[in-house]
């Protein structure tokens, strides 16, 4: 059961981390409205790299709580 609640507490954290996506999204459209490129380039960089790693992230919790799943399954 201590395992179940660990992935659930994972979710929540993914759950902020998506959170998270939709603030660097909305920085990355308002910076639509201008021309410094540098900075564009910078948030889009970042917003890619937080969006990978929260993809990664909910892969990892849902194959721990398929494995949890079926191991109890088991018993």
């Amino acid at each position: 059961m201590e395992e179940l609640y660990n992935i659930m507490s994972d979710f929540m954290d993914i759950e902020f981390d998506i959170k998270t996506w939709g603030y660097i999204y909305e920085k990355m459209k308002n910076s639509y409205k201008y021309d410094e490129e540098r900075e564009y380039r910078y948030i889009i960089s970042s917003a890619e790299n937080n969006f990978k790693y929260i993809a990664d992230e909910m892969r990892s919790a849902i194959s721990r709580l398929d494995n949890y799943i079926l191991d109890n399954d088991k018993k």
